[in-house]
């Protein structure tokens, strides 16, 4: 499944194939991440990163922007208990250069950091005390 969903990412010719491979990326990556080998976990994780560079540096849909941040949530999330200093470094070293890289980077910048807060919130309300009515909200505005 992560294989395919790669490959979806990777080489779908429409946004809607690369959003259906961001969705299984997310769910194959959460189900099988403690029997993935440690080596393919990394690897999967620094391809992640590239990918995140990609479309940040194209013209893509906001869904597809949003769905290739979400798969990069759930993967960080798993990976944070593992090796957590180096896993949250590489995270946030790599969104500040995709803040740095023009307005396409700033957006997925706020779209990557938005999906950790999600994937690391609680279901009703973050740790920084904003509701999920808010996100919802701001989701509504394209945010």
């Amino acid at each position: 499944a992560l294989s395919v969903a790669r490959s979806a990412i990777e080489s779908g010719r429409t946004p809607e194939t690369r959003t259906m491979g961001c969705a299984l990326l997310r769910d194959s990556s959460s189900r099988l991440w403690d029997v993935v080998p440690p080596e393919v976990r990394d690897g999967l994780r620094s391809w992640m990163l590239h990918m995140l560079g990609d479309v940040a540096s194209r013209e893509s849909s906001i869904e597809e922007r949003r769905a290739l941040a979400h798969a990069a949530a759930v993967i960080w999330k798993r990976a944070w208990r593992g090796d957590a200093e180096g896993v949250r470094a590489t995270l946030w070293r790599r969104a500040a250069e995709l803040q740095r890289a023009g307005p396409h980077g700033q957006l997925m910048c706020a779209l990557v950091v938005r999906a950790v807060v999600d994937e690391m919130g609680g279901r009703r309300q973050t740790r920084m005390g904003v509701t999920r009515a808010d996100h919802d909200a701001a989701d509504a505005h394209g945010g």
